[in-house]
């Protein structure tokens, strides 16, 4: 029922359990993570009481407690967000009053506020994505109803999402991974009705 600001650590190469990296700069829930090979980015949230647009960063290497990167153009939780490794970009989530389209971006290796990046085509919250250093893939929509369309941006170049295709189901909350060449979208909730 509490939000919390603790950030946890594993190495991938061994099995274990996770340990303690340090903290957010807010207790929250709900911001999408994006990273490059140094630098990891948590952008907006939900703190329990309001939706917040903060945008915190560590450095991957070395733990301790995360630092004010920026913030987003508007407050926002439950969205998704991609990276090319050198810019990420923020999409979709819940504002107040309501679900979102707007994407925001920021460069990873500066810190700063977010930019506008675009809109798109439909509101997004708690959905999918992949990516690797050319494009990233949002799958699944609810604005409130559920969609499966699939939409594509290029990260590094500004602009309105396109069509990518659909999605079998019609997802939502769902975990998502990706190698450089195919995305996996997998679990999550479909609707009965």
């Amino acid at each position: 029922p509490n939000d919390t600001n603790r950030i946890d650590y594993v190495t991938i190469a061994s099995t274990g359990d996770a340990a303690d990296f340090g903290d957010l700069t807010d207790a929250r829930h709900g911001g999408p993570g994006v990273s490059s090979p140094t630098r990891a980015i948590c952008m907006g949230g939900y703190d329990g009481s309001a939706y917040v647009d903060v945008i915190d960063y560590v450095t991957i290497a070395t733990t301790g407690n995360a630092a004010d990167f920026g913030d987003l153009t508007a407050a926002k939780s439950a969205g998704t967000g991609v990276s090319s490794g050198i810019r990420a970009v923020a999409i979709g989530g819940v504002g107040s009053p309501a679900i979102v389209n707007t994407m925001d971006f920021v460069t990873i290796a500066t810190t700063g506020n977010a930019t506008d990046f675009g809109d798109t085509v439909a509101p997004y919250e708690h959905t999918g994505s992949v990516n690797n250093s050319i494009r990233g893939v949002i799958c699944g929509a609810r604005t409130p109803s559920y969609l499966n369309i699939l939409e594509s941006i290029t990260i590094a170049t500004t602009g309105n999402s396109t069509d990518f295709g659909d999605a079998v189901n019609l997802p939502f909350s769902l975990a998502s991974g990706a190698s450089p060449t195919r995305g996996i979208f997998a679990g999550g909730s479909i609707p009965t009705s």
